[in-house]
């Protein structure tokens, strides 16, 4: 392969865009729920014993975080230096893939700016930086996407193999990959050259029959499942059932009517509109004109290409945009790895403008990714602040959480079973055996929990939910429980009876 100077000078500079963020990660584990059980379950598959979680098959997460944790574990033990890293590295690839996504759609050097402005845009060092699901999610997806470019030219079976593997893997980090698969599917069909439309029926049809195959497989996971992990308690509800339900954090819930899926497609629309806007900005847009502009040349950008290319990348924007807006759960790091596509759509228009201008588009590729480094400096380097400042947790009640979690794992029996706010923290950082209470009301569903259980110690930090749920029980049962310690605002309770 003939490497050229445009071709190096390219690599220099993403590189130079990219390696702050594998400096900056340190050998420290931030309270995280999903983090800590794919590294329980990481630790389990070590063992010989399957995707466990505190001794049940939990199955509500896909295995793939998991299984490339694995080999951490197996040679290092848990080592937080070296899993913080790979994740960088794989958030690293993912800007590198960027550039190669875009390159054919925008040309070389719109592709590396758009690309540079990905890579230091504060929503990536966000989630690159720590042990999450969206690293390798965005990595696999990008590459899926790249590999499907290929197979739209010319659907070879050589092709289809990369893309089909690359797209289970993408699948195996996040049960959302499977969006992708009807993307390709109706790319295949649409966009390709017509010459070849047989070959690419065949192939659409292979997608969806691969597609079809890891539904199927996903839906009846229960059924492999000997030992399952309680489907009662916050970590084991199921993504399905959430779905389904109108309040997904209480297990008794009703399943949802119509005018609770219009509800939440309003409040999520309002929410990720937002947070998109929020993310282009640095959050510097509070002026509703800002949020419009930015709307709106979003919008133009996706009809655009749309009308012109029809592309995978546009139908798997619809799908994943679709899936989260009846989502029942609205997180920011769910819109990220949507970002560099959503910076796709909103250069396409001012690209489109000036391309029959190379001065403005080479003022443009240098200073636009200049102004947008400039309005994210400041949150970046607080993020990078944060990872290295003493103490380490973000907040103060995340703070004093940690404080409380440490004084247990120093002081309570190994035997002790603890109820938390967020269990799988409790348990990685106590060493004890730990769930998350049930969000109820329902203090007979609580009582039964705590007996069911085994509970011997509790963990009170004031969060709303805890304020909300747990804090009512332990005030109505004072005659069970006994304080033991105070670490500023959390108290760690004892179940004397």
């Amino acid at each position: 392969m003939r490497i050229t100077r445009t071709g190096l000078l390219r690599t220099l500079v993403l590189t130079a865009a990219t390696l702050p963020l594998l400096a900056t990660v340190v050998a420290r584990w931030r309270l995280n729920w999903d983090s800590a059980i794919f590294i329980g379950q990481a630790e389990s598959l070590a063992a010989g014993e399957g995707l466990r979680y505190l001794g049940w098959e939990l199955v509500k997460y896909p295995p793939g975080v998991p299984i490339i944790l694995t080999p951490i574990i197996v040679v290092a033990g848990r080592d937080f230096l070296l899993m913080r890293g790979l994740f960088a590295l794989l958030a690293m690839g993912s800007v590198l893939l960027t550039e190669r996504l875009l390159r054919p759609r925008l040309g070389p050097w719109p592709a590396l700016a758009v690309t540079v402005v990905f890579a230091v845009s504060y929503p990536l060092w966000e989630v690159a930086l720590h042990i999450s699901s969206e690293p390798p999610f965005l990595f696999f997806s990008l590459a899926t996407l790249v590999a499907a470019d290929g197979w739209i030219r010319k659907p070879t079976p050589g092709r289809g193999a990369w893309v089909l593997g690359l797209f289970v893997a993408t699948c195996l980090m996040r049960v959302v990959g499977l969006v992708i698969g009807p993307a390709i599917a109706v790319a295949l069909l649409v966009q390709g050259p017509r010459e070849h439309l047989r070959e690419r029926a065949l192939a659409a049809g292979a997608v969806m029959a691969v597609v079809v195959g890891l539904f199927l497989l996903w839906s009846e996971r229960d059924g492999f499942v000997k030992d399952p992990f309680p489907a009662e308690l916050p970590e084991g509800a199921r993504y399905g059932w959430q779905l389904l339900v109108k309040d997904p954090r209480d297990p008794g819930s009703e399943r949802a009517d119509p005018a609770d899926y219009v509800d939440r497609v309003r409040t999520n629309l309002s929410y990720y509109s937002d947070r998109l806007v929020q993310n282009v900005s640095a959050k510097r847009a509070r002026q509703a004109w800002v949020a419009a502009l930015v709307g709106v040349l979003w919008a133009s950008g996706l009809v655009v290409a749309l009308r012109t290319r029809r592309g995978v990348l546009e139908w798997y924007t619809l799908a994943y945009v679709g899936i989260y807006l009846v989502w029942p759960f609205t997180y920011g790091r769910f819109l990220m790895p949507l970002m560099p596509i959503v910076l796709y759509h909103l250069a396409l228009p001012a690209f489109a403008f000036v391309r029959r201008r190379p001065g403005l588009t080479i003022a443009g590729c240098v200073l636009v990714p200049l102004a947008f480094g400039a309005a994210h400096w400041r949150l970046v380097t607080d993020i990078i602040k944060r990872e290295h400042g003493e103490p380490y947790e973000y907040s103060a009640t995340s703070r004093t959480y940690r404080d409380a979690l440490d004084w247990c794992r120093q002081n309570l029996p190994e035997n002790a079973v603890i109820a938390a706010d967020r269990g799988p923290s409790a348990w990685l950082v106590t060493g004890r055996r730990s769930l998350s209470f049930p969000r109820v009301d329902d203090h007979a569903a609580m009582r039964r929990f705590f007996e069911d259980y085994g509970i011997t110690h509790v963990v009170e930090n004031p969060l709303p939910k805890v304020k909300r749920f747990l804090t009512p029980y332990l005030e109505a049962h004072a005659a069970d429980f006994r304080v033991v310690e105070r670490v500023g605002s959390a108290v760690v309770w004892e179940v004397v009876r």
